[in-house]
């Protein structure tokens, strides 16, 4: 699981990169304190990464669909078909029970429905396959929270604060960051729109910078920040 996190965050950071400056480069990506390093002209900036996790019920629920999925791409592999292509995976609903049993037979349903064949789905409602050039599956559908409100933006900060102060090498980076991650398609991290709070006020961190990422809309929002380490 650690490594299918550090993939995700390297994804993460590609694409918040790409929207945000071309010219940033990952300049460190095997450390712990802080998730990465990277590099802007001659400036090291570290970097904290977080998924922003609204609903943490559902997060606990799409982490177990999640390595259902991946176990059905493992499946297909081992099989050595060609059967590339970013498939979305549609549920009837989402609080259907994830016992054992059930789990087998969503791969089951998943399986047969990539493959063509013919088969009387309890589980998925519909398989949507994208042109790709490597397989991949995911969940789709959400259900909007309402508005992001800014204490959960501040709780989402606050948990990643602590970690500043354990940096034995802290003097070397020009500056912090700190990046949330939004999901956009998963239940967790669904939402409707934002607080006028988080865009209009200011944030006391001892993050130089803070940004909330909207993975799949390609959307970056700056938060104003105090950083009261250099007050």
């Amino acid at each position: 699981m650690e490594k299918q996190q550090k993939i995700k965050e390297i994804i993460d950071l590609g694409n918040f990169l790409f929207y945000y400056d071309k010219s940033i480069e990952i300049f460190e990506d095997i450390t712990e304190n802080p998730d990465f390093i990277i590099k802007r002209n001659s400036e090291l900036i570290g970097i904290e990464l977080k998924d922003f996790v609204i609903s943490k019920p559902s997060k606990e629920r799409e982490g177990v669909i999640r390595t259902i999925l991946s176990d059905v791409e493992s499946i297909l592999y081992s099989e050595n078909t060609n059967n590339n292509g970013l498939y979305r995976v549609d549920f009837y609903n989402h609080n259907f029970p994830l016992r054992k049993p059930d789990k087998e037979n969503i791969k089951k349903e998943i399986l047969s429905m990539i493959k063509g064949e013919a088969v009387k789905t309890t589980y998925i409602a519909r398989l949507k396959k994208s042109p790709s050039a490597r397989l991949h599956i995911y969940a789709g559908g959400s259900t909007c929270s309402g508005p992001l409100s800014k204490s959960q933006v501040i709780e989402q900060i606050t948990s990643k604060e602590k970690r500043i102060n354990g940096y034995k090498n802290k003097a070397k980076f020009n500056e912090l960051w700190l990046l949330l991650t939004l999901g956009g398609v998963e239940q967790s991290s669904a939402y409707s729109d934002f607080e006028p709070d988080i865009l209009t006020n200011k944030f006391v961190s001892n993050f130089d910078k803070i940004f909330i990422f909207d993975f799949f809309k390609g959307e970056i929002i700056e938060l104003k920040v105090i950083n009261q380490s250099k007050e």
